[in-house]
């Protein structure tokens, strides 16, 4: 998979200046479940933006992304588990995280809307085709290791 789409989300998060709450990632209920389901938001984000700005690829797209969540369902639950022992990562999620979140996440959509539409959206047709369960796991299991490891380190409080 082609982790350059979430690689930025990532990024902010496991440097501590995130916060979430149920609308910008539903269902986080704490620091290791936003980190690991953000990665849908960011496929969710973009998919919408490709549905009205290229609506030749709505259908292909939206059913591209619901494998994806399936996908992405079966490969997060060993993460899943990992966080809720985890005191660093099954912890409240700090109070700068949403605004880091909804800033990336709208910092990213403008820059395809500079871009061409097409070729962004067939980009992003791409890169939810050929996700895998692994590389899912792998990209939500970065993350929180990324985060303990900042936790440990004194970079995150």
């Amino acid at each position: 998979m082609n982790t350059r789409l979430l690689a930025p989300l990532f990024l902010i998060c496991i440097s501590g200046l995130c916060r979430a709450d149920q609308q910008a990632v539903p269902g986080a209920k704490n620091v290791g479940e936003f980190l690991a389901l953000g990665q849908v938001e960011v496929a969710k984000s973009r998919v919408a933006y490709c549905v009205t700005a290229v609506p030749d690829l709505a259908r292909e797209l939206q059913a591209k992304l619901a494998r994806y969540r399936a996908k992405f369902d079966e490969a997060i639950r060993p993460t899943l588990q990992k966080i809720s022992i985890s005191p660093a990562l099954s912890r409240p999620i700090p109070d700068g995280l949403v605004d880091a979140f909804e800033s990336q996440m709208t910092g990213g959509l403008e820059q395809w809307k500079k871009s061409d539409a097409r070729t962004v959206c067939s980009h992003m047709l791409d890169i939810l085709k050929s996700t895998t369960i692994t590389s899912i796991r792998d990209v939500s299991e970065q993350a929180v290791r990324g985060y303990e490891e900042a936790v440990k380190s004194g970079a995150v409080r």
